[in-house]
């Protein structure tokens, strides 16, 4: 059927179509690098997010830990204070 169709062709007909065929096969390899190019940069892009998202976690982890830390002793210090008071008058009592 297909060399039924190039033999009814004319020398013209013949160059029109394999010039259409070329141009055709070079605009899909283009598209297809193009597409292949935007999903390699879209990847790389995703993974430089992806990194600095978790750099910042990290970092923010760490403050809430200093600030939890910073918490925690601020509450120890409170609590001796108060137990210093609470046996100072039984102490003064005693003597």
């Amino acid at each position: 059927m297909l060399r039924w169709i190039i033999r009814k062709l004319s020398i013209r007909g013949k160059i029109i179509a394999i010039t259409m065929i070329t141009s055709l096969v070079a605009v899909v390899v283009a598209c297809a690098l193009f597409i292949w190019y935007d999903v390699d940069s879209f990847k790389k892009k995703m993974k430089e997010v992806s990194d600095k998202v978790s750099e910042l976690t990290v970092q923010i982890v760490d403050g809430e830990e200093k600030a939890l830390v910073a918490r925690v002793s601020y509450q120890d210090g409170i609590a001796e204070l108060h137990l210093d008071d609470a046996t100072a008058p039984a102490s003064a009592a005693v003597k």
